[in-house]
């Protein structure tokens, strides 16, 4: 294996390429090389190649390496490593040329147009900066395949195009950011797209909410422990709704649950300005998070007692109707020297078991006045309507039927 390198531009592009091609002999023509960019600058333009200058010409860098490589050494298998380099643009089109992996470490890119199969991998990680990236073939007749397996790793995008592509092999978006927080523009379109192996997403951060509109996914399609900032665009609501059908489709439940509660709260901070609609989106977020909190319902339904409980008190409380009682806790409420405080706790906590509060009778305590009755008439509907998210969040959760 053959390994050179440029550093800081201090050598002319084109003897750097005819040194590498001399250094690789008869025998290990066959063997990898590796071309190794270090602290470069490369300009979008063809000319600057000039040894001691601080930049290198760029607008077709990778073309201009495989055609020569492709002239005197066709069989041979290389690869390109960028560290900490910076491109004005690049067009990442290698011809037949045999190219096994382009990695692009700590670099700070402004455009890369990419080729469907330049590579067989490319990785851009380190802290690199992308401003975009595209493999966009919307102009194309039918789906293009794609046999470059992508490895995106701890860097920042802020503009991703990948449309009308057939991915044949993984895509992996690890730890990474997608998007600018002055730009409301979707950061990540994958759309028309149909992907043969696993997508990652792990670990992401999304300023701008993505679309994968109209694409279709075989197999897994992981958004584990990622952070979405955009709820507040005008086609969040759109997007997250996409994903979660999506989710519905690959039986991801948990993905499934986090982009409804992401549609919602799009939903809520958009296309809600007011009524019944917005008053209920608002419950539905206090108690809840759009169904993605299970501690938070329990605790409504205990602050319910203690608030309710004090309404009633406040209110007039509650009274027995009859001295006698077939129940003997009844009958020891009821005899109890402070039974109006004793009572509207326990009526308050009955009301917050909602419809399974109905196993305990109480016939022998009633309302002492209709703000009572009316009070906890609305306390049983609303702690009814809690215990029935409560039902709803465990079914999805343990995909019980």
């Amino acid at each position: 294996m053959t390994s050179l390198h440029i550093i800081d531009n201090t050598q002319k592009l084109e003897d750097f390429v005819r040194q590498a091609i001399r250094s690789v002999s008869y025998e290990d023509s066959t063997a990898p090389i590796f071309l190794l960019f270090e602290n470069a600058r490369f300009l979008n333009t063809y000319k600057v190649l000039v040894p001691g200058k601080a930049e290198y010409g760029d607008k077709n860098l990778v073309a201009y390496i495989a055609e020569r490589f492709q002239r005197e050494k066709p069989d041979l298998i290389w690869n390109l490593q960028f560290n900490r380099c910076t491109f004005d643009a690049l067009v990442a089109d290698a011809g037949n040329s045999k190219i096994n992996t382009v990695c692009f470490s700590g670099c700070n890119i402004q455009k890369i147009s990419s080729a469907p199969n330049f590579c067989k991998h490319i990785a851009v990680c380190n802290n690199s900066k992308i401003q975009n990236f595209n493999l966009d073939h919307q102009n194309s007749s039918k789906h293009v395949e794609v046999n470059i397996q992508i490895e995106f790793i701890d860097s920042t995008f802020e503009n991703i195009s990948m449309i009308k592509c057939h991915f044949k092999k993984a895509v992996n978006f690890e730890n990474c950011i997608f998007g600018n927080a002055a730009d409301k523009t979707p950061p990540l379109r994958l759309m028309d797209c149909k992907f043969n192996d696993a997508v990652n997403f792990s670990d992401c951060v999304f300023l701008n909410a993505p679309l994968f509109f109209k694409s279709e996914f075989s197999s897994s399609f992981d958004f584990r422990h990622c952070t979405f900032k955009d709820f507040r665009s005008n086609y969040a609501e759109n997007a997250y709704s996409h994903l979660k059908h999506i989710m519905i489709s690959l039986n991801s439940d948990y993905n499934m649950i986090e982009f409804n509660a992401h549609e919602l709260s799009a939903r809520h901070n958009v296309r809600l300005k007011g009524g019944l609609e917005k008053i209920y989106s608002s419950i539905y977020r206090a108690t809840n998070d759009f169904g993605r909190n299970f501690k938070r319902p329990l605790i409504s339904l205990v602050l319910f007692v203690i608030a309710f409980s004090e309404f009633y008190i406040i209110l007039g409380g509650f009274y027995c109707t009859s001295a006698e009682f077939q129940l003997k806790w009844a009958q020891a409420l009821c005899s109890y020297e402070r039974f109006p405080s004793v009572t509207s706790i326990y009526m308050a906590a009955k009301y917050a078991l909602g419809p399974f509060g109905l196993f305990f009778n109480t016939d022998n305590i009633q309302p002492n006045n209709f703000s009572v009755k009316a009070l906890s008439f609305a306390h049983l509907l609303l702690s009814s309507y809690i215990w029935f998210m409560i039902v709803m969040q465990v079914r999805v959760r343990f995909k019980l039927s």
